[in-house]
């Protein structure tokens, strides 16, 4: 075996260790950004621009509830298995039904017609400390 053989191969473990490296460092990242400590499970539902509900979904249990507005719009919000969504509303356009579970990075759940909204509490300015 010449040296040069040698080389290649030891530069070629290099690289597999170079990519397993890379891979379990990603991995890593991905596990720490998307982890949800009990402050980031908070979520708040206001309706017709008050506060209605703060709950913390690590700790909620399955529940489901109707939340009726002031002209007698109606959403069904369900808690399961830490999630919060809308199962049923009597809107015309069901935008808050379709919606689905709130995610950490996305959107907060809204009802226009029912001035529902379903958020994370660290993204608004109504957390008590």
């Amino acid at each position: 075996m010449s040296k040069r053989q040698v080389t290649g191969k030891m530069s070629q473990k290099k690289w597999i260790l170079l990519f397993i490296i890379m891979i379990a460092a990603m991995a890593g990242i991905w596990f720490f950004l998307t982890r949800s400590t009990g402050a980031d499970r908070i979520v708040t539902i206001t309706g017709e621009g008050k506060t209605l509900y703060t709950i913390d979904l690590a700790s909620a249990k399955d529940d489901e509830f109707v939340i009726t507005d002031s002209k007698g719009g109606r959403n069904t919000v369900v808690i399961q298995n830490g999630e919060i969504y809308v199962k049923e509303a009597d809107c015309p356009d069901g935008i808050c039904v379709k919606h689905g579970p709130l995610q950490k990075n996305g959107t907060p759940i809204v009802c226009l017609p029912h001035q529902l909204v379903i958020r994370w509490a660290s993204d608004t300015s109504e957390v008590d400390n």
